[in-house]
């Protein structure tokens, strides 16, 4: 069947959580990785840092005072990060969805609320370059909501993209783009630091089991993530996939496409594990909706039903 949206799921912005119909949790796809990497002993490490920082020989409460101000470095750091990703998602899924974008409003608004002056031009050509990428496709669904019942696991896929029209004899082919902004530290390959060419540290950060032969990076998540995803559009809707990929876009709006393998049997692990080590509890079991049969619109014939 072709990919298209369902009313199977709620979701609490506010809390990220997802629900069924009856009430049912399910865990999201950020949540659940998050279960297998390797925690990050915050107040740890930024205490150590400040007592460098403080000098030999400084108070406790100096330290404590430097301590306080590492760790407001870092919130500020995701956040600036994390709202910045945020908006620029909107402004990609407004085009995808074939709405206006008013340019001068977004540069205001990113600036105001991350303090990035953006050069808006350049944010245009970017769009305007990745539409024409997506010209080629039959279908595309935007900030599509799936999950998987039997483990109740949902997540939200930011650009779903169907080749064909399925026929009875034939399944449709999907593609999945994942955007990524990542303004403080782009796509990371391993867990080595560099932050100069004469200063490297090897933190080598693997994940936890089952998935302990993986180092722990962003890309690497990336990859858990887009498979996760891959697997859920599989089950739901009865597809082949075909190409994964992080789209990363940098601060100067250049496009940058890295391939992601389809980890298929790594999620299928991932998910009998957690089932096997810890249930989430079941309100009761959901019934099933059955959605209506659309006709998918051709793409970028303006605003339908399936943006």
């Amino acid at each position: 069947m072709d990919i298209q949206r369902t009313d199977f799921l709620s979701f609490n912005e506010e809390l990220h959580e997802y629900k069924d119909p009856t009430g049912n949790l399910y865990e999201s796809v950020s949540q659940f990785l998050g279960r297998f990497k390797t925690p990050f002993d915050e107040k740890k490490i930024s205490f150590y840092m400040a007592k460098a920082k403080a000098g030999k020989g400084a108070a406790y409460k100096d330290v404590k005072t430097v301590q306080e101000e590492i760790l407001e470095g870092w919130e500020k750091k995701r956040d600036r990060s994390a709202d910045y990703g945020t908006m620029i998602h909107e402004v990609v899924e407004f085009a995808l969805r074939g709405k206006h974008i008013d340019y001068d409003e977004v540069r205001s608004a990113i600036a105001l609320k991350t303090g990035v002056m953006i050069d808006v031009q350049k944010l245009k050509t970017a769009i305007d370059i990745m539409l024409d990428d997506y010209f080629q496709y039959y279908k595309v669904v935007p900030e599509l909501r799936v999950h998987n019942e039997k483990y109740r696991k949902a997540g939200t896929v930011d650009i779903p993209l169907q080749r064909t029209k399925s026929t009875k004899t034939k399944k449709a082919v999907v593609d999945i783009d994942d955007l990524k902004t990542n303004l403080e530290r782009g796509i990371e390959f391993d867990s080595i630091k560099r932050e100069a060419k004469a200063w490297v540290k090897h933190y080598d950060r693997f994940m936890l089991h089952p998935l302990s032969h993986l180092e722990q990076s962003n890309y690497q998540v990336y990859c858990l993530q887009l498979s996760s995803y891959a697997y859920f559009i599989e089950q739901q809707y009865d597809v082949t996939i075909g190409r994964l990929a992080i789209r990363y876009i940098d601060k100067n709006f250049n496009w940058y496409l890295y391939p992601v393998p389809y980890m298929r049997s790594t999620v299928i692990d991932m998910l009998e594990y957690s089932d096997n080590v810890l249930q989430l509890p079941m309100v009761s079991k959901p019934e099933i909706i059955s959605q209506p049969s659309l006709k998918p619109p051709r793409m970028f014939e303006g605003e339908t039903s399936e943006f």
